[in-house]
């Protein structure tokens, strides 16, 4: 049962360097969507774009 727990683990360890550079990913590409909305809408992407990076 031991082999199970390790193995278990070690896919765990395996997969997160994955998932956090796809959640960074993700931010930077959030951010980038809200700079973009930003230009079109100043006032309110201001105002969406604080709230995001006070989230984060």
């Amino acid at each position: 049962m031991d082999t199970n727990k390790d193995k278990e683990e070690e896919e765990i360890l395996e997969t997160y360097p994955l998932l956090e550079r796809t959640l960074e990913r993700s931010f930077d590409l959030a951010s980038q969507i809200l700079i973009m909305a930003t230009q079109i809408n100043s006032k309110d992407s201001l105002l969406a774009l604080e709230a995001t990076r006070c989230t984060i």
